[in-house]
């Protein structure tokens, strides 16, 4: 056929990239919403996070915080985010994404503004309140935006990316705790907030010797995860690509769920061997490039 744009009874695609309008389409949504939803993502995972760093950083030996509390500040947490994410995502259908999201997102930067005047457990105990109110919008409402903008091949390295906020959150918290710690001495619990379910920290905050003596010292119980986090980002990165380009989603999903299965049954067992221990707890963050393969089967299936 004389005209060359059509080829084989197919539509030829411009030799520029960016004069094809979805691709200068794709890359607007990148540069602009990706960006924004990983960036919001780690300051609300560091803000999340913050209380196992602090309570492995000195809260727990420093009144007038205790363990138990610790444990109910998130329950205070849980409570309301679990009653209201429905109704943020019902909201969310009838307010602009682009107003609701971000409202919710500065009353929760209120919200832990305030966490630092707090000189007690109850006042925390209110402020998580609101916090879990304001962060049910967070997960579900850009995940619903994601699926909204992005071709089912796009979807999945999307949320791959999206969800390497919270791991990039918790390295970016882990490694700024323990220079922290190191420079400031544990006055850091203070500008840090919430969620106290890092078990990993928790090991390696009591681990000892035969003798008795603790393996390692603060500064190391806060930077040995980075190992992990950043085997999670590289895990995520490799899975997720190769979901998105073969289409694989639960032959992917259903091998690292397998991972996961012999990692939790050894750390199940506790061997008596630290090596071992440690290897299977690393492993186990390689199966959290998972979650984003699940959620894109979903988007799938919807």
């Amino acid at each position: 056929m004389a005209d060359d744009t059509l080829r084989n009874g197919f539509l030829a695609k411009p030799k520029n990239l960016f004069q094809d309008p979805e691709a200068r389409c794709r890359w607007k949504l990148d540069c602009l919403l990706l960006v924004y939803v990983f960036i919001a993502g780690i300051l609300k995972e560091m803000d999340q996070d913050a209380t196992t760093q602090a309570y492995v950083s000195g809260m727990k030996e420093d009144p007038p915080f205790n363990s138990n509390e610790i444990v109910w500040f998130q329950t205070y947490f849980s409570i309301p985010y679990a009653v209201c994410i429905v109704l943020a995502q019902i909201i969310q259908t009838k307010v602009r994404p682009s107003l609701f999201l971000p409202a919710c997102e500065i009353c929760w930067g209120i919200m832990m503004l305030f966490t630092y005047l707090a000189r007690s457990a109850t006042t925390i105990y209110i402020l998580h309140f609101f916090l879990g109110m304001f962060s049910a919008r967070s997960w579900p409402g850009i995940v619903a935006l994601l699926y909204n903008w992005y071709t089912l091949t796009e979807l999945v390295l999307r949320l791959a990316i999206f969800n390497m906020s919270d791991v990039a959150g918790s390295v970016f918290l882990g490694l700024a705790q323990a220079e922290l710690h190191r420079s400031l001495d544990a006055f850091c619990q203070y500008a840090w907030s919430n969620r106290a379910n890092a078990y990993f920290l928790l090991y390696l905050k009591d681990v000892a010797d035969l003798a008795g003596h603790k393996l390692y010292s603060t500064y190391q119980v806060n930077a040995i995860p980075f190992g992990g986090y950043t085997f999670t980002i590289a895990a995520r990165i490799v899975y997720s690509s190769i979901s998105g380009c073969k289409q694989w989603r639960w032959q992917v999903y259903i091998f690292l769920a397998w991972v996961h299965v012999v990692s939790t049954a050894v750390l199940a067992v506790w061997p008596k061997s630290h090596a071992t221990i440690m290897a299977f707890y690393f492993l186990t963050c390689m199966t959290e490039a998972d979650f984003p393969i699940l959620i894109a089967w979903l988007g799938d299936i919807l």
